[in-house]
């Protein structure tokens, strides 16, 4: 009860509310029912691609990389990109599917037990869809904080594995802009996300993004023409991934329109835009309740008060 009654006090005291979609707005709605205001959107903005020459991959130039960027949380639902990347098998020839390799990267933290262990499940998973030899760990880039059993048999593990999926942990934000250039398309799988930055982040570097029909990607993902929105399941995945790996140009031309909308609704401009509008709307309904509150208590109303 006090952890909505609080927020519901602080709520009430605010001229305005500002929420980051326009899912969130209606997640704050049905949490509030009592506010009479409703929630302005201001959609969180992105920097557009820099050109970096620090990082430098170890991808083959004629790989078709897929890219899967999220912290290692089981409500990230990263299992849906590799169980996509098993289907798609059957559908593309042979030789196209032997290009491609699944990459995910992300915040890992060897404090956190979910983080250890989300990891082995997600490369469990990947080696019974691959079957043996077929997996792939990639430690260049860990941080280990202290050394912890699981992640000795990490290093264990990862000898006898090809690089067919690569996880990369704690990704530097060269790495990240460095991989956002070199993939074919983002897989973000994390449903009913309240706004979800990276699919701007792969947009903003002329990339498809094929993501959940749901929360925050139905604002940012211009369907069919960004990328793709589809129910959270491999199989769906697969079916878009498929069609953007056979087809590059497509993929190509929907990354190209991905910038375009990225500079237009979700540029730094277009942020300060919509922030400035709502503190303008924020200091106009101040100053209206500021002037009903004097005039409520002037002589004149005071005097009208006693008559009636």
């Amino acid at each position: 009860m006090c952890g909505r009654l609080i927020p519901s006090i602080y709520c009430h005291s605010q001229q305005v509310v500002l929420v980051n979609s326009r899912f969130t707005a209606s997640m704050f709605e049905e949490a509030f029912k009592s506010l009479r205001s409703v929630p302005m959107v201001v959609h969180p903005s992105v920097q557009l691609a820099e050109n970096d020459d620090d990082y430098a991959d170890d991808f083959q130039p004629d790989e078709l990389i897929v890219l899967s960027l999220n912290r290692y949380e089981r409500k990230k639902n990263v299992e849906i990109a590799i169980d996509a990347l098993g289907k798609t098998k059957g559908l593309i020839p042979t030789a196209t599917f032997a290009k491609v390799k699944l990459v995910i990267a992300g915040g890992w933290d060897a404090r956190l037990a979910e983080n250890r262990e989300y990891e082995l499940e997600l490369q469990e998973l990947a080696s019974s869809l691959y079957g043996k030899g077929t997996k792939a760990l990639n430690l260049s880039n860990t941080a280990l904080l202290y050394i912890h059993p699981l992640t000795v048999s990490v290093r264990l593990v990862s000898r006898s594995l090809r690089n067919k999926v690569v996880f990369r942990r704690n990704v530097s934000d060269s790495e990240r802009r460095g991989l956002m250039r070199k993939c074919t398309c983002l897989l973000y799988t994390p449903p009913e996300e309240h706004f979800g930055i990276v699919p701007l982040e792969a947009m903003a570097a002329s990339r498809a993004v094929i993501a959940c029909n749901s929360g925050g990607p139905l604002e940012t993902i211009e369907e069919g023409v960004t990328g793709f929105l589809c129910e959270a399941s491999g199989e769906a995945f697969a079916n878009q991934l498929a069609i953007l790996l056979l087809d590059q140009r497509r993929a190509r031309q929907m990354g190209e329109n991905g910038l375009k909308r990225a500079e237009a609704f979700f540029s730094r401009k277009a942020f300060s835009g919509k922030f400035e509008a709502a503190v303008l709307t924020a200091l106009a309904m101040s100053h209206r309740d500021f002037s009903e509150a004097v005039g409520s208590s002037s002589p004149e109303s005071t005097s009208k008060r006693k008559i009636t």
